[in-house]
């Protein structure tokens, strides 16, 4: 038998920042090493769930949440199949979800019965369907000020509205900026898919204004490049024209 554990609460660069609040362990057992029990955690959470299925590779998996903590545990290669399959409920969101031996990667289709997968959203029976509205007040040409020099970009400001038939009109002046030119930072290296260079594309963000707007991409920017970067103002090449 062998038995190792993971500490999953660490930073970017994947150095470990405090105490195990998020981590998973395994014990493996018998002579093909892949044959294992592992279990994950994850504190601090405040959702509810229980479901438990069966992956294409053998594995048994059972995930249990209720506020704060949230458990996860496999035992692998011990049911032979070539399916995946799960049966869940699950509380988030304002709604109780349900899946009834479905593959949970198997997305949704009109032909599927309700019985089988579905959602009861507690707000839209009380309140009624929620309705949404966005309005374009305005459009601009503008360019987004970096330290390596401007970036053009196409921003809308917006009127955005959410309505139910039994509750009050919710409304947020909102700007969507879609960069003609992305502004690179480095990305977040926690996943072999997100390792090498970044940049942000695009931003919606709350502002009445179009300074606000421009702002908020700046700040954006060069909280992504402190993060990853580590320095705020890391230097770039200048925008290709």
């Amino acid at each position: 038998m062998n038995f190792h554990w993971q500490n999953l609460n660490e930073d970017h660069r994947g150095k470990v920042k405090g105490w195990p609040h998020k981590g998973r362990a395994w014990l493996h057992f018998g002579t093909d090493v892949r044959r294992c029990i592992g279990v994950e955690w994850y504190l601090w959470r405040c959702s509810c769930a229980l479901s438990f299925g069966v992956d294409e590779e053998g594995d048994f998996n059972i995930h249990v949440a209720f506020p704060p903590v949230s458990l996860w545990l496999s035992l692998s290669q011990v049911i032979p199949t070539t399916k995946s399959r799960e049966i869940s409920l699950r509380i988030h969101d304002w709604a109780l979800w349900w899946t009834l031996w479905r593959d949970p990667m198997g997305g949704w289709s009109r032909s599927i019965p309700r019985w089988r997968q579905g959602c009861f959203n507690v707000l839209d029976v009380v309140l009624g369907r929620s309705r949404y509205s966005c309005e374009i007040l305005s459009e601009h040409k503008v360019s987004i000020p970096m330290p390596e020099g401007p970036y053009p970009a196409t921003l809308r400001l917006e009127k955005a509205t959410w309505t139910r038939p039994r509750w009050f009109r919710q409304v947020i002046f909102r700007a969507s900026v879609d960069m003609e030119i992305p502004i690179p930072h480095e990305g977040k290296g926690e996943n072999s898919w997100d390792c090498g260079k970044d940049a942000l594309h695009g931003l919606t963000c709350p502002a009445k204004t179009v300074e606000d707007a421009v702002a908020e991409v700046v700040r954006s920017v060069l909280r992504s490049r402190r993060r990853y970067d580590g320095n705020a103002m890391a230097q770039y090449p200048a925008p290709a024209a």
